[in-house]
């Protein structure tokens, strides 16, 4: 299977992250390639591999995993930029699946024509619901968490994540 979601490659002198203050925190984001965004308040979102809500102003600096509950206190500003490229654990506590799912696949179809893993062309009987982060790893029943796949895509991910980030030495 291939997925398209692109693989970041790093120098090991790059795996460390150390930032000073939250303005080198945009830069060592964007040579990271994640795209660092300012809501004002406090509030910053890191878009990578992984989307993370980071609060640095908060008295808890918390970071969140988007699509997911998972919330993270005394989160430094090099933690929340490596969150962006790790698997959300897997937690035991699967939220519950909607029941009417060619519903929600119709309601999908009508934007998605193809795998969003393989590119492959889909009908409404050949997709299946992808959960991007599975409900495993903590992802939500949520619309903002779901994409279509073809069947054989969506069985070999399982809930594991193999399209984030895997770190190769740089020669």
């Amino acid at each position: 299977m291939s997925f398209t979601t692109p693989v970041i490659f790093k120098s090991e002198a790059t795996m460390e992250i150390k930032v000073k203050n939250l303005a080198e925190l945009e830069l060592k984001a964007t040579m990271a390639g994640v795209e660092y965004i300012d809501h004002g308040n406090g509030h910053l979102r890191l878009i990578g591999p992984v989307t993370i809500n980071y609060y640095p102003a908060s008295k808890n600096k918390t970071a969140y995993i988007q699509n997911t509950k998972k919330g993270f206190s005394n989160v430094t500003p090099e933690r929340a930029l490596q969150m962006c490229f790790e698997v959300p654990e897997a937690n035991g506590v699967i939220c519950k699946r909607r029941a009417n799912s060619r519903k929600t696949r119709a309601s999908l179809f009508k934007k998605i024509k193809n795998c969003h893993w393989c590119k492959a062309p889909l009908t409404l009987d050949t997709s299946t619901i992808e959960h991007i982060i599975p409900l495993a790893r903590g992802g939500l029943e949520h619309h903002s968490n779901r994409t279509l796949s073809c069947p054989k895509c969506n069985h070999e991910r399982g809930s594991e994540m193999p399209e984030l980030v895997t770190y190769f030495e740089v020669k």
